[in-house]
């Protein structure tokens, strides 16, 4: 498909999205000097599925970690340009990673805006593709993946630890424990969070005691989504096989 610039803005999105009516608002009002926008999907059906996403859509807060969201990513067309964008997707296999990577590299911020997330599809293999998910941030960034390798199995240990240890020694038990503690607390946090700033029906969402108490099984799937990533070694995606060694992209049959 050949590429026209017929506008001061580039705005990308998936063709699977169910975005509402100010999303597009939202998004470009997002755009900045030195700055690109991005949102993320959310899914109304699948409890576990949409507690996991909610807990990768609030390291989007953090401009240190954040990233761009290739369903949902405004950009000015200049900088589109000059940051040579269309060149680099055209030897890359993902576009958003390889995208967050090209502006924080040349200084550039990543501004979320939560008010232009948008209802996503749901996944059919959900567990596969959260493998997947996490193997894609294991090969584009590394040092990320393994601090979060780090923290959640880490905490993950100390939980079970506490579990037993709570029985022997209270004190030690229940600090060890505490973790799954704020994981409850956190579960609350990012429903509350969400809820206010999205602009979907306050209804379309599972009540907030649910996202709570299935925030902690969420932190062991995730620890365990880390751990499965290490043997991910070919990835589908666009209906091909990639062979995949950590930063080298090789296309199968």
């Amino acid at each position: 498909m050949p590429w026209r610039y017929l506008c001061d803005i580039y705005v990308f999105a998936d063709a699977d999205i169910k975005p509402h009516k100010k999303w597009l608002s939202y998004l470009v009002g997002g755009i900045e000097e030195k700055a690109i926008a991005t949102s993320y999907r959310w899914y109304f059906g699948n409890k576990i599925l949409s507690v996991w996403n909610a807990g990768v859509a609030s390291i989007l807060f953090y401009p240190s970690f954040n990233f761009a969201w290739g369903g949902s990513t405004a950009i000015k067309k200049k900088d589109f340009e000059r940051l040579e964008i269309k060149n680099i997707w055209e030897r890359a296999i993902v576009d958003d990673l390889t995208l967050t990577m090209q502006v924080k590299r040349n200084g550039f911020k990543i501004n979320f805006v939560p008010q232009a997330i948008c209802e996503a599809e749901e996944e059919k293999e959900v567990i596969k593709w959260m493998n997947k998910e996490m193997a894609w941030v294991r090969y584009y960034f590394p040092s990320l993946w393994k601090i979060a390798l780090f923290l959640n199995i880490g905490m993950r240990a100390g939980v079970a630890a506490g579990i037993v240890l709570v029985f022997f020694y209270p004190l030690i038990g229940f600090m060890l424990f505490s973790p799954l503690i704020f994981d409850f607390f956190r579960g609350w946090q990012e429903y509350a969070t969400f809820v206010k700033l999205m602009e979907y029906e306050k209804e379309r969402f599972f009540p907030w005691y649910v996202h709570s108490l299935l925030r902690p099984i969420i932190s062991f799937i995730l620890s365990y989504n880390l751990i499965s990533s290490i043997f991910i070694k070919e990835i589908e995606w666009g209906g091909k096989k990639y062979k995949i060694a950590w930063h080298k992209y090789h296309e199968s049959a």
